[in-house]
């Protein structure tokens, strides 16, 4: 084998042991974002202070043992589940209307287009949420559509 032979399987072997390397760190990427998604679950099902007081009486501080409700309500913030802001609705439009699958490259560009600047981890996590709702399913590995459903729901 000559020297430029030699090279070449050097660099090969490089980037074999690359590919290893970005392959167990997407790995445990995954797992660690499926932990995090087990303790947001965890968190959206643990009993809000409130709740606990309620079931406990009045506080023992309050000498009238009244509790006012005015001061004190328990309101939902954010969007409905289900919901998404209508720059998303033209982001998913827009992609729902090449009629092709798209990457997560695809959905920065798109939402690049929007105005929308986004990295890939904020992409992946917004990937992941719309599987989960049905707005956007995985037809191969890293490439995407938008459902019918979506489609359907937002007028797409």
């Amino acid at each position: 084998m000559d020297k430029l032979e030699a090279e070449i399987q050097a660099k090969l072997k490089e980037a074999e042991a690359l590919r290893r390397k970005a392959e167990a760190a997407h790995a445990r990427a995954e797992q660690a974002e499926l932990e995090a998604r087990i303790l947001r679950r965890a968190a959206e099902l643990r009993p809000n202070a409130r709740e606990e007081e309620e079931e406990e009486g009045p506080d023992e501080s309050d000498i009238f043992g009244v509790f006012d409700e005015a001061a004190s309500p328990i309101q939902r913030r954010g969007r409905q589940p289900g919901s998404i802001s209508r720059k998303w609705r033209e982001i998913l439009s827009d992609l729902a209307g090449t009629g092709k699958a798209f990457t997560i490259e695809g959905l920065i560009a798109a939402a690049g287009r929007r105005s929308l600047g986004i990295e890939e981890r904020t992409a992946r996590e917004r990937i992941r949420r719309y599987i989960e709702q049905h707005f956007v399913q995985e037809v191969s590995h890293g490439l995407y559509v938008v459902t019918d459903e979506a489609i359907q729901r937002f007028g797409l």
